[in-house]
């Protein structure tokens, strides 16, 4: 599985395959993972296998979406989320 976050890479580095091996240390914690289903660089099986290892986390396929987070669906979806935790807290 190849992960898509090299923005990040010099923060925090990772192994090819690293974030699907290592997905178990995240039991327990909350997290929601946002995909677009076209999304070609990060096939939405691998999003799809960190789920099925993570289970805990929140899963949504964005239909008509690809890769890029201001894709309409894409942000739409984050937004809501962000929203939702933030009014969660008050």
């Amino acid at each position: 599985m190849r992960s898509e976050v090299w923005p990040y890479h010099d923060i925090a580095p990772l192994d090819e395959g690293q974030l699907l091996a290592d997905a178990g240390r995240l039991n327990g914690i909350p997290g929601t993972i946002v995909h677009g289903r076209y999304d070609m660089p990060c096939p939405a099986r691998y999003a799809f296998a960190l789920h099925e290892a993570w289970p805990e986390a929140e899963f949504h396929l964005v239909e008509g979406a690809g890769h890029a987070w201001p894709e309409p669906g894409i942000l739409d979806k984050l937004s809501r989320i962000i929203s939702s935790v933030f009014f969660l807290r008050l």
